[in-house]
């Protein structure tokens, strides 16, 4: 749950700053990490994100920024509070067994969801905060 770490290294996208990400939140399987940041997006990635701008999907609907994100106890949905809008958003995780990830380019998105595929040389994503 802490946006500073290890396991969590990747989930800065280029341009954002430390204050962007406001809220992080794992799975119970440990297997995926949700976000919130100040734009209003829900992020999901594959844990641990440790590549530099990590592969995601990204949500969009809250009307700024998301206060507060958590998996329900089964790991089957997801639920982000909004600041300013004070909405709550319901996610149903699908878990697709043939799938590479949580941002696999190849598969179609839905209403406000963006697929962020890896870049096409990954770099760790601790040697930027270590050069």
């Amino acid at each position: 749950t802490c946006v500073l770490g290890f396991p969590v290294m990747g989930i800065w996208e280029s341009g954002w700053d430390r204050t962007d990400v406001n809220t992080v939140s794992t799975s119970g399987d440990k297997r995926l990490v949700v976000l919130g940041d100040d734009f209003g997006d829900v992020h999901l990635l594959n844990n641990p994100c440790i590549i530099q701008h990590a592969p995601r999907r990204a949500y969009s609907g809250h009307s700024s920024h998301v206060a507060d994100i958590t998996f329900l106890l089964d790991d089957q949905r997801v639920i982000s509070a909004g600041g300013h809008d004070k909405a709550l958003f319901q996610f149903r995780v699908e878990h697709d067994p043939y799938s590479a990830g949580a941002a696999q380019s190849d598969v179609s998105t839905r209403p406000g969801e963006s697929v962020k595929p890896p870049l096409p040389n990954p770099k760790r994503a601790w040697k930027e905060f270590c050069a």
